[in-house]
């Protein structure tokens, strides 16, 4: 059944747009099913700059699935969240359920409404993806036992049936899965790259194990539901690291595969955003404040339903990709010649020299993330630092002391 599509306004504006947004001149485009319970998803919004309404650039340019629709969560999602902390305008064409197949259709519809509305669509404007996970959810759900069965060759080989696993095997669930991923977003980047977009972030599955849907699924396939009460711990570890080595040898796969779809000459810089590690830092430094007492972030909800995190954690999500923004300058910044030294080169075409000889000196499939992401996103708490400097120390002294041949043991 056809869903009505809406303009707001005049339509009444859905959450998470307020009245205020309209007065400095947002709006947006949303669909409604014709169902008994009636569901908005988002097809267009459009958020200008908060310093400057008239300014009918646009910044950041969202293609995305749930994790990326305002409008289906209700709430800013975290493309919507970095925009505003960076006071960038934002087009969003963002739809819940949409696949990887329907990366350029959303592009080509974002581009058909900048011309409509008079929005300025240009090199500076910076592309974040998110799409992916839905290519996960509803290969399970139309290819049923298929499908399972797909997925339980995966979890045998990671656990070691079919020896050492060190890539995903062909004619496999995630198999199948990584060579979708990597056809379709490879193509979007490629366009991408055509019309000529500096900066482009690519987000990787949210897909860890953290997330409930992927431990219950797990825990059906492996029959922990049965035997777990046994040994609980020895049974949750094993359905965590199942999971998370399948999703990081989807991740690597993916990431190096979209690192060589540019020629190393491209104008395009790739940002290469894992996601899905962004969300198990979060989660672990959650879980250590919830079991402190006292802390006001320990009765906060992590999850709004099996799959979709609530909005405070959009917001850390947001921050770990402003971090892979970082060395990457701003659509304000990307027009404005340097005032350093550089011969007159842009803040952007510093940045393409350093990702080009990162990418010509070493082969990690995160090359193309800048050094600044890439070492935020192995960061930990303080204290745990500190702790780990210190046993570093203490090691290193020890070990001085033998070749010395005065170590002493009280």
């Amino acid at each position: 059944m056809q869903a009505l599509t809406v303009q707001a306004p005049p339509a009444p504006v859905p959450p998470p747009l307020t009245k205020d947004d309209v007065d400095r001149g947002a709006n947006v485009q949303y669909t409604i099913s014709r169902s008994r319970k009636p569901k908005r998803l988002g097809w267009l919004r459009w958020q200008p700059r908060p310093s400057s309404a008239a300014d009918l650039h646009i910044d950041l340019l969202v293609l995305g699935d749930s994790w990326a629709d305002d409008v289906d969560m209700a709430y800013e999602c975290w493309p919507t969240k970095l925009a505003r902390s960076r006071g960038w305008s934002c087009l969003s064409s963002a739809r819940g359920g949409n696949r990887s197949d329907h990366a350029e259709e959303q592009y080509e519809r974002a581009v058909a409404h900048a011309e409509k509305a008079g929005l300025h669509l240009s090199p500076s404007t910076v592309c974040v993806v998110h799409l992916g996970g839905n290519d996960m959810l509803q290969a399970l759900i139309f290819f049923g036992p298929i499908a399972l069965l797909l997925l339980l060759v995966d979890v045998l080989a990671t656990l070691g049936l079919f020896g050492q696993l060190h890539s995903l095997m062909r004619f496999s669930y995630f198999g199948l899965l990584r060579r979708r991923l990597c056809a379709r977003l490879g193509h979007l980047v490629r366009l991408m790259e055509q019309r000529r977009h500096a900066v482009v972030l690519v987000s990787g599955l949210p897909i860890c194990s953290q997330v409930p849907t992927g431990r219950l699924l797990l825990s059906l396939l492996l029959g922990t539901w049965a035997w777990g009460w046994l040994c609980p711990d020895f049974s949750s570890r094993l359905v965590a690291q199942t999971i998370d080595r399948l999703t990081q040898l989807v991740q690597r796969e993916l990431f190096e595969s979209l690192s060589s779809a540019l020629p190393a000459d491209s104008a395009t810089t790739l940002v290469l955003f894992d996601e899905a590690d962004a969300v198990r830092i979060i989660a672990a430094e959650h879980a250590a404040l919830s079991e402190q007492p006292g802390q006001p972030s320990a009765a906060k909800r992590f999850w709004r339903d099996g799959h979709h995190p609530c909005e405070w954690v959009h917001g850390e999500i947001a921050r770990a990709a402003s971090a892979a923004l970082e060395t990457v300058a701003t659509p304000a910044a990307a027009t404005r010649p340097s005032s350093s030294n550089d011969g007159g080169m842009s803040v952007v075409q510093c940045a393409l020299l350093n990702r080009r000889g990162l990418k010509h000196r070493t082969s990690d499939p995160c090359a193309c993330v800048e050094p600044e992401a890439a070492r935020a996103r192995h960061r930990m708490p303080a204290q745990l630092q500190q702790l780990s400097e210190q046993y570093k120390d203490g090691t290193q002294q020890l070990r001085g002391e033998e070749e010395q041949g005065a170590c002493v043991i009280s």
